[in-house]
């Protein structure tokens, strides 16, 4: 598998040059926890480390790559909205095992892509097409530039 590994941070300018990349998301690779090296700008720019967020490999509706950290929305097919945060992380679950295993059910610690909506950890699910939910989902925003965004139901 050739995934990506990116990540995105708000830029902190040091600098009076830099002052219109102020508060403006920075995309490229990772260093030391508080630098992303920008190829795109061919920089490496100081970020909060607060507003680090990881590209989850999955690309939502128009090809919009999705982030951890993203709201994405998702529009069913009766119509009915729902508001997802996207997260990676691990979800402990209880799976059914093998027939010829001892227990029936076994806890099992899944770490992946988690859309998180009322209360709910889901992983990303196939429809009866084999299309990925996820391709349907649209980027509406992130939890720290459109924290409401996030509705409870």
């Amino acid at each position: 598998m050739n995934r990506k590994i990116l990540f995105r941070g708000k830029h902190i300018h040091t600098l009076p040059q830099n002052e219109h990349f102020d508060d403006a998301w920075v995309y490229g690779y990772l260093s030391n926890g508080n630098h992303i090296y920008s190829p795109y700008l061919g920089a490496e720019l100081l970020i909060d480390p607060e507003t680090v967020c990881q590209y989850t490999g999955l690309n939502g509706m128009h090809g919009i790559w999705i982030f951890d950290g993203d709201i994405v929305k998702l529009v069913l097919p009766d119509g009915e909205i729902r508001y997802f945060k996207v997260s990676i992380k691990s979800v402990v679950r209880k799976v059914l095992c093998h027939p010829d295993f001892d227990d029936e059910f076994s806890k099992v610690e899944i770490t992946g892509v988690v859309f998180e909506w009322n209360g709910y950890e889901l992983f990303p699910c196939v429809d009866t097409y084999g299309v990925p939910d996820y391709r349907m989902m649209e980027v509406i925003g992130n939890i720290f530039d459109n924290p409401e965004l996030i509705k409870e139901d």
